[in-house]
């Protein structure tokens, strides 16, 4: 009896993990008139009498640089998993080794982005030989720089060489650090938000709660509905602005100092953000005039997050050498996801000598841009 149709049930899985270990010989001979001993060659990369191969390496170098396991976490994994018996000291050899061959990619990657029309920056602590360090990012949709410093301010972004040189929106937070730089600034406003939030229910300032409204009126109407009618965005600036003059009246300055006090008077936090919101009113709301520039700052602090989890599992880094290879190899894994390419594959190139190259990356996201624009064109 011929069946009238087959019912399908289909089952995933991953293929037993074998060692697999290859052997090359090279022929030794002489030559019969003169004597001399010749050998032939050896694959390129085959330069040790034993040695790691580069999916071995890969994998190593893919769990504690993506998955943040620690060393001797690493050590047991390859164990049970693949049989092979594997150091904390030679993992670490590996990582020396991408840390090398990433020299030019990393200059390369500054390089690009002082080009960049729009960065994002944000720092993060960090423990480093069990002492509080900081983390620094500076990237864009496409890249990202990491670096690590035992200063929070702009003597770290300094020796980064990035913003130094740079010219174009950076958008941040409200640290200090950030302000000396030359460029066009941006705020983040989701900062600003949450402060607004804070001054609405600590203190129940109406002011607080129109402005919270008003910044959701401008989101709607630039990113939702994708408009930038000048009219409208003059008209949600003057009230952005009488809203500030209202929350003035009711957060009048404070009193003078009295003879003889000392210190500064101290301003209460509705003052404070208020001072701040008119101030820089123009950095604040440069997000409704440039396209380009976000409402957030939400980029740099995806950016960074990952660093708080990998703390999280390995805990300090036990040398200024670790963190600093960490944190260029972490700039690769990065700037490779961003633009859309195999972690996994990305790393093996590094093995094999050939590492992806920043202008490689960003010329398919440009090719790519302009492939959407000339199809939607036609």
């Amino acid at each position: 009896m011929e069946s009238e149709k087959y019912i399908r049930r289909q089952v995933f899985d991953t293929p037993p993990v074998d060692p697999r270990i290859t052997e090359f010989r090279a022929e030794v001979k002489y030559c019969p008139k003169c004597g001399r001993r010749i050998v032939g060659p050896f694959p390129e990369n085959v330069n040790q009498t034993v040695q790691y191969g580069d999916n071995l390496k890969t994998n190593a170098l893919y769990i504690k640089n993506q998955i943040f396991t620690s060393y001797e976490k690493e050590k047991t994994y390859f164990i049970d998993q693949h049989c092979i018996s594997i150091s904390p000291a030679t993992i670490i050899a590996f990582e020396k080794n991408a840390h090398t061959t990433l020299n030019k990619f990393e200059y390369d990657l500054r390089e690009e982005l002082i080009k960049s029309s729009v960065l994002n920056a944000d720092e993060t602590g960090l423990r480093v030989i069990g002492e509080r360090w900081w983390l620094h990012s500076i990237g864009n949709e496409h890249l990202t720089l990491y670096a690590v410093h035992p200063k929070r301010g702009s003597v770290a972004t300094d020796e980064m060489g990035v913003l130094p040189q740079y010219d174009g929106v950076l958008v941040h937070d409200f640290w200090v650090g950030y302000s000396k730089y030359n460029c066009t600034h941006s705020y983040c406003n989701a900062h600003i938000m949450r402060e607004l939030n804070g001054v609405w229910e600590g203190y129940k300032q109406n002011w607080a709660k129109d402005m919270i409204d008003l910044y959701k009126q401008i989101y709607h109407y630039i990113f939702i509905e994708d408009k930038k009618d000048p009219l409208e965005l003059e008209k949600f600036r003057i009230k952005y602005m009488k809203i500030i003059e209202s929350g003035f009246k009711e957060n009048p300055p404070p009193a003078e100092k009295k003879a003889g006090q000392r210190g500064r008077v101290k301003n209460s936090k509705p003052f404070n953000l208020l001072v701040r919101l008119r101030d820089y009113e123009e950095d604040i709301l440069r997000f409704m005039y440039n396209s380009l520039v976000p409402f957030t700052n939400n980029l740099a602090e995806r950016d960074v997050r990952m660093m708080k989890v990998q703390q999280k599992i390995s805990g300090t880094f036990r040398s200024i050498a670790g963190a600093e290879r960490f944190c260029r190899i972490r700039s690769y894994i990065s700037t490779v996801r961003k633009c859309g390419k195999s972690v996994f594959g990305a790393l093996k190139r590094l093995f094999q000598g050939n590492p992806y190259r920043v202008q490689e990356l960003i010329g398919r996201i440009v090719t790519n841009l302009f492939y959407l624009e000339y199809t939607h064109y036609y």
